[in-house]
């Protein structure tokens, strides 16, 4: 298969899980919001919510974008990780709320782009972003022992998320695969060689007129003779009728 077709199957699939990828994302979101108000004594900052409706505005719009039809199909992978993004952002704004994080959950965030992006490159460039953000963040006030297990689990899962979206290609390549060569079998009209009857997919033998009109509703099969089967049958008869007619015509 060449790269521009892969790039095509690739960029439909993502184009079709986006309002999934959406969804799950307001999930996450709702969850999250509903984790810092509960979980901390005070108000959340003016910021934070600002961050929360943001990501929330990005996610509705690409959502309706994509259920009108007003987005290419190329698009998808961008809009994709523009909309993981917050999420893949949460343990940074954790941070700066002065929430200490555990290796798990950063790793959680980074993993999940394995299972939302469909490209290779752009998760790359979303995980090593999202990791520096947050190094950046962080790195004064945490202590080497608090960011050397974190940065290892973020490898980790970023490893694992590699090999998940390859794991997710392959899968995808080979379900294409399968439903070309079934459209193909299916275009194959199976017929007698002998009596041109042909085969439904109930294994019944039908007259080809019979198996269109099953096909096809409301398609009505009218029987004529074409100018070859007219001569080959009955073309002697018709000489001669007409020989007898112009016979006929003359005498009178």
């Amino acid at each position: 298969m060449d790269s521009a077709t892969l790039k095509s199957i690739l960029d439909r699939a993502q184009y079709d899980y986006l309002p999934l990828i959406c969804s799950s994302l307001v999930a996450v979101l709702v969850l999250t919001l509903f984790r810092d108000i509960f979980t901390r004594e005070q108000a959340l900052a003016a910021w934070v919510i600002a961050y929360y409706l943001v990501w929330f505005a990005l996610i509705v719009v690409v959502l309706i974008a994509r259920q009108s039809g007003k987005i290419p199909v190329h698009w998808g992978h961008v809009l994709a990780l523009l909309c993981l993004s917050g999420f893949l952002l949460n343990p940074t704004v954790a941070a700066l709320q002065g929430i200490l994080i555990g290796p798990m959950y950063f790793a959680a965030s980074l993993f999940a782009g394995g299972l939302v992006c469909l490209s290779i490159p752009p998760l790359l460039i979303a995980q090593v972003a999202a990791l520096a953000i947050w190094i950046v963040a962080v790195g004064r006030n945490y202590e080497l022992g608090q960011l050397v297990p974190t940065l290892l689990m973020a490898l980790m899962a970023s490893g694992f998320a590699l090999f998940m979206l390859q794991r997710r290609i392959a899968t995808i390549v080979r379900i294409f695969r399968l439903e070309s060569r079934v459209e193909a079998l299916e275009s194959i009209l199976p017929m007698c060689s002998g009596c041109k009857k042909t085969r439904d997919e109930d294994g019944n033998w039908l007259a080809v007129e019979d198996y269109i009109e099953n096909q096809e509703e409301g398609l009505q099969v009218s029987h004529g003779l074409c100018p070859d089967c007219k001569e080959a049958n009955y073309g002697d008869f018709l000489r001669k009728r007409a020989a007898r007619q112009e016979h006929s015509d003359s005498a009178s």
